[in-house]
C-alpha cells in the first residue's frame, strides 16, 4: 500500500437515499469518496455517505465538491469530524450559477434550512474556489486535476495522480456532447481507474436526455477509448435496488468492469 491510493466509496446513490434490505448490497447512500495516500486523505462530495466518516487520523481535510446539487451535499452539515476543534477542513467547489463557493455552502447549510452556518462549528472551516482555467491541486503527493463536466448547472469531473498511479471520478456526466466526450477520453487517458455515471440504462436514458447523466454503454466506450484499465459504475439511480443491479451486473463478467457498492475499498 505504500505506493498505492486508496479509494473507499461511502456512498454511490444519485438523486437521493434510500433504505431497506432491498439495498443492502449496494447500499443506499449518495455520493461520497475517500481517497487515502501516505498520511493524506482526500474526501470528495458530501452526501449521506460521509456520515459513515467518523474518524480519520489527519488534523487537515479538504473536501473536493464536484457541484453543489442536494444529493452531493446535503450530509456536510452533520458530517462528525466539523465538531472536532482541532481539525482544519477546507472546501473545495467552483464558481458556479454566478454563486461563490461560500454562497453555495450557505445556500444548504444557514437557516431557515440549518440553524447554524458552516463558520460556526468547532472546527476551522474555509471554503476555497476551484479556477476551472488554474493549474492543479496538490495535497501532499496527491495532485488534483479538474475539467468540467457537462451536467445542468456544471459539475466537476476529478482525476487524482499519485506516484504514476491515476484515478478519474466522472460523476454527474452526460455522454451527448462528442467533442466533450473526446474532452474526458484525453483527460481519462491511462487511468488506472475510472468512476463513471452510469445512473440511465439505454432506454431509460431516452426520456431523460438533459438531465445530466449517462449510461453503461456510454462509460464503456469512453473507457475503452481512453485505455482505462478499471470502469466501475457510480450515481445509481435510486430506484435501482440490488436486484436490478445484480441483474445488470451480470452483462459484465469481466472483473475490470462492476458496479461501485458502498462500504467497497479499492487499492489503485
Amino acid at each position: 500500500m505504500q505506493d498505492a491510493m486508496k479509494l473507499t466509496i461511502y456512498g454511490t446513490r444519485g438523486s437521493y437515499p434510500v433504505f431497506g434490505k432491498k439495498y443492502e448490497k449496494y447500499g443506499g447512500s449518495t455520493t461520497c469518496y475517500l481517497i487515502e495516500a501516505d498520511d493524506q486523505a482526500v474526501i470528495v462530495d458530501a452526501g449521506t455517505g460521509i456520515s459513515n466518516i467518523t474518524e480519520l487520523p489527519q488534523q487537515n481535510i479538504p473536501i473536493l465538491f464536484t457541484h453543489a446539487h442536494i444529493d452531493h451535499i446535503v450530509g456536510l452539515p452533520t458530517f462528525s469530524l466539523l465538531s472536532d476543534e482541532n481539525r482544519n477542513i477546507t472546501l473545495f467547489l467552483a464558481k458556479r450559477e454566478g454563486l461563490s463557493p461560500k454562497k453555495q455552502v450557505e445556500s444548504m447549510v444557514s437557516k431557515p434550512l440549518w440553524p447554524c452556518k458552516i463558520g460556526d462549528y468547532p472546527a476551522k472551516v474555509d471554503v476555497k474556489e476551484i479556477k476551472m482555467d488554474g493549474k492543479e491541486l496538490a495535497f501532499g503527493d496527491i495532485k488534483v486535476f479538474f475539467m468540467d463536466s457537462d451536467h445542468p448547472g456544471g459539475s466537476t469531473i476529478f482525476r487524482f495522480e499519485y506516484k504514476g498511479k491515476k484515478l478519474v471520478i466522472a460523476t454527474d456526466y452526460e455522454h451527448r456532447d462528442s467533442q466533450k466526450n473526446q474532452e474526458l477520453i484525453s483527460f481519462s487517458k491511462d487511468a488506472d481507474v475510472i468512476l463513471y455515471d452510469a445512473q440511465y440504462t439505454e432506454e431509460e436514458y431516452e426520456r431523460h436526455k438533459g438531465y445530466g447523466h449517462s449510461t453503461q454503454e456510454a462509460g464503456l466506450k469512453i473507457s475503452k477509448k481512453a485505455g482505462c484499465k478499471s470502469l466501475i459504475f457510480i450515481h445509481h439511480d435510486a430506484r435501482h435496488d440490488d436486484s436490478f443491479l445484480d441483474a445488470q451486473a451480470k452483462k459484465y463478467p469481466d472483473d475490470h468492469v462492476h458496479f461501485a457498492y458502498e462500504g467497497e475499498v479499492i487499492s489503485i
